[in-house]
């Protein structure tokens, strides 16, 4: 009996031998596999079938690592092996979500009937990427109603799946399908729901769905608990345009328990309800002013300043006058009342405009300037004078005001901008000319064009493709084809796009070789994330980087930052309850730091805290990076997500433009000194 019982013990314990769980190593096992598919990845090939011994080899790390490189490729010619993929018996759930998500950044609708099937998976993880998948599957123009209304089903089935993560992909797959015949059973899901991160994306989808049968729940949400719901349902009031949102918006910004990016999303709405006529606009008026004396966020009083110029009466203006009056108004309000004054008071603002012109700060010229857009005929003279100022933020501004003077004198100073050295000033300057076409313009942006062959000037292509495709002449689109084979990715992304082209474009070299050291998992002595630390004025920010996820951006902000690049560098941009954004060398957004990362687009949602990479298109990012104050759904799938705050979101909160980065760093007893001489 002894004996029996030992023999049983020794079979069980030979069967859970027979599936031990996952090592922290075996990801990395078969490294020639991987790293030969990274290589397939970062050449953009286009060639199913040079990754099927890597998405039929046996180790399903390598397989997942496949299907997601072939998501990062752009072109519908994968769509089959992603399909053959996500569709295959026994695959492990890992992989089938892993191809499901690469399925859904191609939009391809022929993914729709595996992605319907996987949406009563056992497996949650695979039942949710299956339902953000329906979510993003587009058709062709004349695509059956059919087709999409069995997406909108399947998505409303799965608001009541028992896993909440499944419940709030669902709610964001019923918004990407605009499926405003849906809002009744949201509503009814949303009220439902209990668990806090599936409810605050029901409300966000309810936010943004703009539907009447919105108003109602969305002035109940205000009330919750949740901040993130709090601040979604106040961003929506702002959308159906219903008076009675008013006393509900009125509540948020009163309520001590409100967080700060709820109050801005409150006063936001406010402001739009009082442009569109809805509501009592007095009463909305004493708000605003009210928030001019109580309101202790610097992002939220910035939002107030602005919109209290939207009356445009004695009383605001005098209020904008008073701002700039105050011995100890911040830069942030001040820069906010400039902007503003012009709005609100339009020519009469020119002297105060044009007297802060002088100021030795740059942000305040430039705030200047930009309120002098409004200022009519009269603000000519003043704003021409900066268009030779010593700083780039504050010449682009002028010409954008420039652009918007109702004079026709102003192409005069406008188009020598087209051959200026600077990409900025150039493409401000092709901007207005597309957007104001004076005669000439067509032969003036085709001239610019072959002008702006330099590697400087990709995005003043890129700027212009847009337009000429738009014209639609065989000149202009001739010309347009010539950039299927510029030497920037991004170029040839945008022609190709533009002109719908069916054929895939070659493979690439431009990522090939690298300005960085590239870094990889296996050189991390420790198991946790590597972590950058950025010491800003403000106070510390520590962010933990998703090496896994994005190797190329991680190693590149890692290497930057060891050389000291980011030291000194400001936040340039601040949207308050959106992002702050950084870390461009040349202060105004427009930097890259010489060079292109390719992008990693990545399952990772957009959270509070998320750092992403800015680009001006696919594979365009280089250098800066944007912190998220609020999740961001709408950019999932969009940008590179290769980072998260996990010390000082307090001091994010506080970001304000111009602020700086005083030194970045990171922590380095994370990494091996040398490349270790054996790697599993």
């Amino acid at each position: 009996m002894m004996g029996q019982r030992s023999a049983l013990a020794i079979i069980a314990l030979l069967a859970a031998c027979g599936a031990p769980p996952e090592r922290p190593s075996e990801p990395y096992h078969d490294l020639g596999a991987h790293r030969a598919v990274e290589r397939l990845e970062i050449v953009r090939s286009t060639d199913s079938e040079a990754y099927r011994p890597y998405f039929e080899h046996e180790n399903p790390h390598v397989r997942a690592r496949t299907a997601r490189a072939l998501g990062r490729v752009w072109h519908s010619n994968v769509v089959p092996a992603l399909v053959e993929i996500a569709g295959r018996a026994g695959e492990s759930p890992r992989v089938v979500a892993e191809a499901l998500f690469a399925l859904g950044q191609l939009h391809d609708v022929r993914a729709q009937d595996v992605a319907i099937t996987l949406s009563v998976s056992e497996s949650v993880a695979v039942r949710r990427a299956a339902v953000q998948a329906l979510g993003k599957l587009r058709g062709p123009d004349d695509e059956a109603e059919s087709q999409r209304a069995v997406r909108i089903a399947t998505a409303v089935l799965a608001l009541e799946d028992s896993d909440p993560g499944v419940r709030g992909e669902a709610g964001l797959a019923l918004l990407w399908l605009d499926a405003k015949e849906s809002v009744e059973p949201l509503v009814r899901a949303a009220r439902a729901e209990r668990d806090a991160d599936a409810r605050w994306r029901l409300v966000y989808a309810l936010d943004r769905l703009d539907h009447p049968d919105t108003v109602e729940p969305l002035i109940a949400f205000v009330h919750d608990v949740h901040p993130w719901v709090r601040a979604f349902a106040a961003e929506g009031l702002s959308r159906p345009g219903n008076a009675e949102a008013v006393e509900a918006l009125a509540w948020v910004l009163s309520d001590s328990d409100s967080h700060w990016t709820a109050r801005v999303n409150a006063l936001k709405s406010l402001r739009k309800l009082r442009q569109d006529g809805v509501g009592d606009g007095e009463r909305i008026r004493e708000l605003l002013v009210g928030r001019l004396h109580a309101e202790p966020h610097p992002l939220a009083l910035e939002v107030a300043i602005e919109a209290i110029a939207d009356g445009k009466s004695g009383l605001e203006i005098a209020f904008l006058e008073a701002i700039l009056e105050k011995p100890n108004a911040t830069r942030t309000e001040r820069r906010a009342a400039l902007r503003s004054l012009g709005r609100a008071a339009g020519e009469r603002a020119i002297p105060i405009l044009a007297k802060e012109l002088t100021s030795d700060d740059p942000l305040l010229r430039e705030a200047a300037v930009t309120g002098l857009a409004h200022g009519g005929s009269s603000a000519l003279e003043s704003v021409i004078q900066c268009l030779d100022d010593s700083d780039l933020r504050v010449r682009t501004a002028a010409l954008t005001s420039l652009a918007a003077l109702p004079v026709e004198e102003k192409w005069d100073w406008i188009r020598p901008a087209l051959s200026d050295s600077d990409l900025a000033v150039r493409c401000t300057a092709v901007t207005a000319l597309i957007d104001g076409k004076p005669l000439g313009w067509l032969k003036s942006i085709r001239d610019v064009l072959a002008d702006s062959s330099a590697g400087r000037f990709w995005e003043t292509r890129n700027t212009i493709i847009d337009a000429l495709v738009a014209e639609g002449s065989k000149q202009s689109l001739d010309r347009v084809r010539e950039l299927l084979s510029d030497r920037f990715v991004g170029v040839r992304y945008r022609a190709h796009n533009q002109l719908g082209a069916d054929e895939p474009l070659p493979e690439t070299e431009q990522f090939t070789i690298r300005r960085y050291r590239r870094l990889d998992p296996w050189n991390l002595v420790a198991r946790g994330h590597p972590r950058l630390n950025l010491f800003t004025s403000r106070g510390t920010i520590v962010v933990e980087l998703y090496l896994d996820d994005a190797p190329e951006h991680v190693s590149r902000i890692i290497d930057l930052a060891r050389r000291g690049f980011y030291d000194g560098l400001l936040f340039h941009r601040v949207v308050p309850g959106f992002v702050v954004q950084g870390g461009d060398p040349r202060g105004d957004g427009w930097g890259d730091g010489g060079y292109h990362v390719p992008q990693e687009i990545n399952p990772r949602p957009f959270l509070r805290g998320s750092v992403g990479m800015p680009t001006a298109g696919p594979d365009t990012g280089g250098c800066q990076l944007f912190i998220d104050h609020l999740p961001t759904p709408h950019l999932d799938g969009r940008y590179t997500v290769f980072g998260r705050v996990v010390l000082g979101m307090e001091v994010v909160d506080q970001i304000q433009v111009g602020d700086e980065i005083l030194r970045a760093t990171v922590d380095e007893n994370q990494f091996w000194r040398e490349q270790p001489a054996t790697v599993h």
